[in-house]
């Protein structure tokens, strides 16, 4: 017969118990930085985010009918409009199966891929884009030549899709 020793089975106990209430890292939020408990909004979240970190290159500052994307100026007062409606919904031109924002979808929405750097897991579905200056593959991640932005502002790009992309 075998003796279980007191001070074993306090032990064993002690570390299901621990490992048992150990948290999960938290969730990214879903709530808007501008209001807390409420979605993320473009004009209130989305759109600062944008003209932060790519409006201000001359990139994404016009709407000069080139292929890349407008993503607002701050001397725009119909930005938030006219950048929403240019990507919502709308293929995008790297890779024309796959939205720039699917609503509700992040997986299936071409800018955060481009955000979150991980484009290059879609290259063999891309097309080359003289006036994008790709010649292979999706591009650069976003902001280009640039680190990505950091997980928060990623963050909020993503909770304002997985939220059906409202204003």
């Amino acid at each position: 017969m075998v003796r279980t020793r007191p001070a074993v089975v306090v032990a064993v106990c002690a570390l299901v118990l621990a490992c048992s209430s150990a948290q999960d890292p938290p969730a990214p939020s879903t709530s808007s930085p501008s209001m807390p408990g409420r979605p993320p909004t473009f004009a209130g979240d989305v759109l600062p985010v944008f003209l932060a970190s790519c409006g201000f290159t001359g990139c994404h500052a016009d709407q000069s009918g080139h292929q890349r994307v407008y993503v607002g100026s701050r001397d725009d007062p119909n930005a938030a409009a006219a950048v929403r409606a240019g990507i919502v919904g709308q293929k995008s031109v790297e890779l024309p199966t796959m939205a720039y924002v699917a609503l509700g979808d992040g997986a299936h929405s071409y800018l955060l891929h481009k955000i979150d750097g991980d484009q290059g897991s879609l290259d063999a579905q891309c097309v080359p884009s003289a006036d994008l200056g790709t010649t292979h593959g999706c591009g650069a991640s976003m902001p280009q030549g640039q680190p990505l932005l950091d997980g928060a502002r990623r963050d909020i790009v993503r909770a304002w899709i997985a939220g059906g992309a409202d204003d």
